[in-house]
């Protein structure tokens, strides 16, 4: 029995040397494609990034407090997004929030179906997809 795991454990199957070559091919024959996707995903997301910081600091912190209490019907919600975006202006990372909350935007508008499933599951207590026009398995 130890000739047999001395075997298995001598002869090891090559997978590092075949995931150097296939992450070569994928370097080699599909850069163009993720070059092409990564000038669009940034254009997206600097176009986001463009808008949210278009809009005046005080008035975006204000429009956030807002949707938050119209979403949760919370004034201990609302004050503390309200004090919290002022921190963050106030230390300085507005911009570094902003393209945060960019790509946090721009993610969710690529997966559809979870901020769908979590309407749902606010609405029902379920994670259905039935709102989505989708019915989950």
């Amino acid at each position: 029995m130890e000739q047999v795991v001395t075997w298995i454990t001598d002869n090891k199957v090559p997978v590092g040397d075949w995931m150097a070559a296939l992450v070569e091919f994928i370097k080699g024959n599909t850069l163009n494609f993720f070059d092409i996707l990564s000038n669009a995903i940034g254009t997206v997301v600097d176009g986001f990034t463009g808008a949210l910081e278009w809009v005046p600091a005080p008035i975006l912190i204000v429009a956030c407090a807002l949707a938050a209490y119209a979403l949760r019907r919370s004034w201990g919600l609302a004050a503390f997004i309200v004090f919290s975006l002022l921190f963050v202006l106030n230390q300085g990372y507005w911009d570094d929030t902003m393209e945060t909350l960019s790509l946090v935007l721009f993610s969710a508008l690529l997966s559809p179906s979870s901020v769908c499933r979590s309407a749902s599951r606010r609405r029902t207590g379920r994670g259905s997809l039935r709102h989505c026009g989708r019915s989950s398995t």
